[in-house]
């Protein structure tokens, strides 16, 4: 049986989907969800085997452990 984990939502900003002052991003939902699954297939992962290797405490590489820090 395969669970479906739900993809972490980004915090909201009073900029959505653009950059303040500072240079952070406050991506829109299809901006986050579209750099997400970017990310994911450039590693060749589902977020799912990414959180598998997030609760066994073993990343594929520093990218995976990367991601899942910035996502998780």
């Amino acid at each position: 049986m395969t669970t479906t984990i739900p993809i972490p939502q980004p915090r909201q900003a009073r900029l959505e989907g653009d950059f303040d002052n500072e240079g952070n991003w406050y991506p829109t939902q299809e901006q986050w969800n579209a750099a997400v699954q970017q990310s994911l297939d450039e590693l060749g992962l589902t977020y799912e085997q990414l959180a598998c290797e997030a609760a066994a405490g073993e990343f594929r590489s520093y990218e995976a452990r990367s991601l899942w820090f910035h996502i998780g």
